[in-house]
């Protein structure tokens, strides 16, 4: 297995999700804080592809919704994010912005934008989200457990207020929170050359409890159902370091945070039946189950969401997002595939 650089994508690439070996992260079952939903046992058939996630029910109808992209207010931004040095804060260039401390902003296309403390490139490299690099290790720590600082369920509810401030009300959301103490950074940092290479020289020397993070990714939802959305040519979503809001927390505040886009969701006056997940699951199994070689398919992921269309004014439609990891003697590349929730048609949104 190849080792992945970067663990932490800063800037979003384009990604051949068909073909794709590089760049897949971990797809861990988010948490819902609000959430009606259930589970049952749903399947696939097929020697050759597992299901290794759960599927929860969906209601027969949904509501149409309509989406309204949140601006940006940059001073505001500035504000929350340099505090007090924001008066150190000039513009390299335009959309990017570092203070004297080596605190760097960056304003995005589609009311996004991420910001990386002066300490980021010491997290970037003890976190590892890439489940296919031989340094993964988000699993390793807890989705449970509360870091002296700030609890989980604040951590969130900071993260949440630190946004309304600047006026970007998330609503309804489900989200992963991992516990990361300062241990666990020193044990898992690597810094490498361009070459590939390990540099021992450039460790961080002094770890300490101040360094503990929470991990954090969100997602909104509407009618208990997840937004998804596509960025720069990548789908957003489908796993935790590609969520709408992805943070680091410290003591200190943000040590990164990154946001592609974030809405205001209304319903319309319209419903639509949906198709059950059965049966999209069924073409998903008659369609891989046949092909012949090694290739194994394992379904990391099946959700009902609303896409929100970007391109095309953020029309909003109901589809079925299933992603899979495909394994052959190559590695491990990605696949994603899209269907219309009401129609159980195949859709190509790329």
């Amino acid at each position: 297995m190849y080792k992945l650089l970067k663990k932490i994508t800063l800037l979003a690439t384009t990604c051949f999700l068909a073909t794709s070996f590089v760049g897949c992260n971990n797809s861990g079952i988010a948490k819902n804080e609000t959430s009606n939903n259930s589970s049952k046992q749903y399947h696939v058939s097929g020697d050759n592809i597992s299901l290794d996630t759960t599927v929860e029910n969906v209601p027969n109808n949904v509501k149409l919704i309509e989406a309204k992209r949140k601006k940006i207010d940059t001073d505001k931004l500035k504000k929350l994010l340099f505090g007090n040095n924001s008066n150190n804060v000039k513009m390299i260039e335009k959309g990017y912005y570092r203070d004297n401390l080596n605190n760097s902003l960056y304003i995005r296309k589609y009311g996004g934008f991420f910001y990386t403390s002066q300490n980021y490139d010491y997290y970037e490299s003890s976190i590892y989200t890439d489940i296919r690099d031989d340094s993964y290790n988000l699993d390793k720590f807890s989705l449970t457990e509360n870091l002296k600082f700030m609890t989980r369920k604040n951590a969130i509810k900071w993260v949440k207020k630190q946004l309304q401030d600047i006026n970007i009300n998330l609503g309804e959301v489900e989200y992963n929170c991992y516990a990361i103490k300062y241990e666990q950074l020193k044990k898992y940092e690597k810094h490498y050359d361009v070459d590939g290479t390990i540099n021992s020289k450039i460790q961080k020397r002094n770890w300490s409890e101040k360094d503990d993070c929470y991990y954090i990714s969100i997602r909104q939802k509407v009618n208990g159902i997840v937004e998804y959305h596509e960025f720069e040519g990548e789908f957003q979503n489908y796993e935790d370091s590609k969520a709408s809001v992805v943070a680091i927390v410290s003591k200190r505040g943000f040590e990164y945070i990154e946001i592609t886009s974030a809405f205001d969701f209304g319903n319309v006056n319209k419903t639509v039946s949906i198709k059950n997940p059965q049966d999209i699951l069924d073409n998903i199994s008659t369609q891989y189950s046949n092909i012949e070689g090694e290739e194994k398919y394992s379904i990391m992921s099946f959700k009902l969401c609303y896409y929100t269309n970007i391109k095309e004014n953020d029309k909003v439609t109901p589809i079925y997002e299933c992603y899979m990891l495909e394994k052959n003697k190559n590695g491990i590349g990605r696949l994603q595939l899209f269907f219309d929730a009401s129609t159980g048609e195949a859709l190509e949104l790329w």
